[in-house]
């Protein structure tokens, strides 16, 4: 989307409530990507792994991901 672009930023991860929740923090300093949270969850019951996104722009997505060997599907 930025092609040739260098993008700077931090992004660090930290458990929460004990472990139940992976939270994602992103800082970007470029203007074009926005910065911001997103939290990893499970679903027992569903066996899924959900990501819920959110962002500056008060963007918000939901995404389903799995983490299976070496692969991350998003």
């Amino acid at each position: 989307m930025l092609p040739g672009k260098i993008l700077h930023g931090r992004t660090s991860f930290a458990w929460s409530e004990d472990g139940a929740f992976l939270v994602m923090r992103s800082e970007i300093d470029e203007p074009e990507v926005p910065s911001g949270i997103a939290i990893f969850g499970t679903d027992d019951d569903a066996k899924e792994c959900s990501m819920l996104y959110f962002d500056e722009r008060r963007v918000s997505r939901r995404y389903i991901v799995a983490l299976r060997s070496d692969l991350w599907q998003w």
